[in-house]
C-alpha cells in the first residue's frame, strides 16, 4: 500500500535533543506516510486495526536519518500516554511482521493497549538512513534511540507526563541508557538483564550447548574454552581476527559459535560488543527512581532470570517496591509459550503469547499512569 503523495512535514524544534524531527500532530489513516525518507522495503505499511500510524522520520545529529513509526489510538482527541519501544540486537526491522511472537505482541500494543506507540529503525534498515547496520556500534545506536525518544518528548498529541520506555532483548540492556536524565515515566523491560555483556555471551553459550550438545562429558572443556576466546574478545578488546593470530587454536572455538563471521557477530561489528561490555548498566540503573517491570519468560535461553532480577533489586534498592519482576511461565524469548524448556530451544510446538505479553505490558502501564509525577 505505497501512498502516491507525501504530505509537507513539520519541523518542530526538540529542546531537550537538538535534534530535527519530522512528524505530524494530526490524524492521518493508518499507514500512511507523512515525512522524509524513500520507501525501500518491499512491504505494504504497517495497518492495525484501531489505530492511526504514521511513518515520518528524524535527522540525527551525526547525519544518519531514521524512519520512525507512530501510532496510536485511531479515535483519540486528546494527548494520550506513549510507549517508546527499543528493539532487539539483530538489523531486523522493526516494521510488523508476518506471523511471529514479536509482532503479536506490539500489534496488540498498538492496536489496543489505548496507548500511543512510538518504534525506531535503526540506522540502515528498513528505510532509514545512515551507516549499515552491520556497522553501527552500541554506543551510536543508543544516541540515536536517545534522540528519537527526546523527539517523542516533544510531540503535542502525546502526554508527555507519561511516557514509558519498554525495552526488548537488547533494547533492555539499553533502556535506562537511553533515558537517562529524560523526564519518563517508567521502564519495562524484557530479554535482557543488568549484568555484563561478557556474563551474557559466556551464560547464551552455557545453555545453548546443554541443549545442543550431543555428548555432555565435554560441557566443561567447550564451555572454558569459550570462556578463553570471551575474555580475549570482550573483557580485553580484541578483535577476533587478532586474538586467532596470537592463537591458531581459537579459531575453531570462534568459528563453533552462534552467529560468527569474519567481521561480525550476530551481524553487528566487534566494536558493538566491546561497547556494549563497557556499558555499566547496573549504574544506569541506580539513577532510575520511576517504576520499573522487568518481565522475564521462563524459558528463555538468550539471557537469565538473575540478570533480570539484578534490574529490580538495584531499583528497589533506591526505593522499595519501586520495581516489579515478574515471570512469564513455559514462555521463550520470542513470545511463545512450550511445553518444557528443550521445546522452547528447538521451537517446536510452540503457541505463540505475544498478545498475553502485551496486556501485562499494558495494565501495569495503566497502572502507573502518573504514579512518578
Amino acid at each position: 500500500m505505497n501512498p502516491s503523495i507525501f504530505v509537507l512535514s513539520l519541523t518542530l524544534s526538540v529542546l531537550a535533543t537538538s535534534l530535527s524531527l519530522v512528524a505530524c500532530a494530526q490524524s492521518v489513516p493508518p499507514g500512511e506516510m507523512i515525512a522524509g525518507l524513500e520507501r525501500k522495503l518491499d512491504k505494504p505499511l504497517d495497518e492495525t486495526k484501531g489505530a492511526t500510524i504514521e511513518y515520518g522520520s528524524i535527522a540525527t545529529r551525526d547525519g544518519a536519518k531514521l524512519r520512525t513509526i507512530f501510532s496510536k489510538p485511531e479515535n483519540a482527541t486528546t494527548p494520550v500516554p506513549a510507549i517508546y519501544f527499543v528493539q532487539w540486537l539483530s538489523c531486523s526491522t522493526v516494521e510488523l511482521k508476518d506471523d511471529d511472537g514479536w509482532t503479536q505482541m506490539l500489534t496488540h500494543l498498538i492496536g489496543k493497549s489505548g496507548y500511543a506507540v512510538l518504534r525506531t529503525e535503526k540506522a540502515g534498515v528498513g528505510d532509514s538512513q545512515g551507516p549499515a547496520c552491520s556497522d553501527l556500534d552500541y554506543n551510536t545506536e543508543v544516541s540515536h534511540h536517545r534522540e528519537s525518544l527526546g523527539a517523542l518528548l516533544a510531540r503535542s498529541d502525546i502526554d508527555r507526563d507519561n511516557v514509558f520506555v519498554f525495552g526488548g532483548s537488547m533494547g533492555a540492556n539499553q533502556a535506562a541508557l537511553i533515558a537517562n536524565d529524560l523526564d519518563v515515566a517508567g521502564f519495562i523491560v524484557w530479554g535482557g538483564g543488568a549484568k555484563t555483556w561478557y556474563e551474557r555471551m559466556l551464560g547464551f553459550d552455557r545453555r545453548s550447548l546443554e541443549f545442543s550438545l550431543e555428548d555432555l562429558a565435554t560441557l566443561n572443556e567447550t564451555l572454558m574454552a569459550r570462556a578463553a576466546f570471551h575474555t580475549e574478545y570482550l573483557v580485553k578488546g580484541k578483535s577476533p581476527k587478532a586474538i586467532i593470530a596470537e592463537n591458531p587454536k581459537m579459531e575453531a572455538i570462534w568459528s563453533n559459535m552462534i552467529g560468527t563471521d569474519t567481521n561480525s557477530h550476530y551481524g553487528r561489528p566487534f566494536a558493538f560488543h566491546h561497547q556494549a561490555q563497557a556499558a555499566n548498566w547496573p549504574s544506569a540503573w541506580t539513577n532510575v527512581s520511576v517504576p520499573v517491570l522487568v518481565l522475564y519468560g521462563e524459558y528463555d535461553w538468550f539471557d537469565d532470570a538473575d540478570s533480570h532480577k539484578l534490574i529490580a533489586d538495584i531499583v528497589n534498592r533506591s526505593e522499595a517496591g519501586l520495581a516489579d519482576f515478574r515471570i512469564l511461565p513455559r514462555t521463550n524469548h520470542h513470545f511463545s509459550r512450550y511445553p518444557n524448556a528443550k521445546a522452547a530451544f528447538d521451537e517446536t510446538g510452540g503457541t505463540m503469547v505475544g498478545d498475553e505479553a502485551a496486556i501485562v505490558v499494558a495494565d501495569w502501564v495503566t497502572e502507573h499512569i502518573n504514579a512518578s509525577k
